[in-house]
């Protein structure tokens, strides 16, 4: 069973340290909709999710993206 974990700041840390480079779910007060990356850096500020998109026609194309997102912008993150 998958646990959300919600965000203090030790615990933030404590997570994110854990989970640098896992895949996890965002849930955030800048989105309508949670997001979905790989954790790929993160300071006392903000946590850096970075989203790859893959063409489904020419799978061999893929285009990524990073989000800067504010530490204190995050509701809950936890790992997929």
């Amino acid at each position: 069973m998958l646990k959300t974990r919600t965000i203090s700041n030790r615990h933030f840390h404590d997570f994110v340290e854990k989970h640098v480079f896992d895949f996890v779910e965002v849930d955030s007060y800048l989105s309508s909709s949670k997001l979905y990356g790989v954790i790929t850096g993160y300071d006392n500020l903000s946590l850096t999710l970075t989203i790859t998109h893959i063409d489904e026609d020419h799978p061999k194309h893929k285009e990524t993206e990073s989000l800067y997102i504010p530490v204190n912008a995050i509701k809950s993150i936890r790992k997929l």
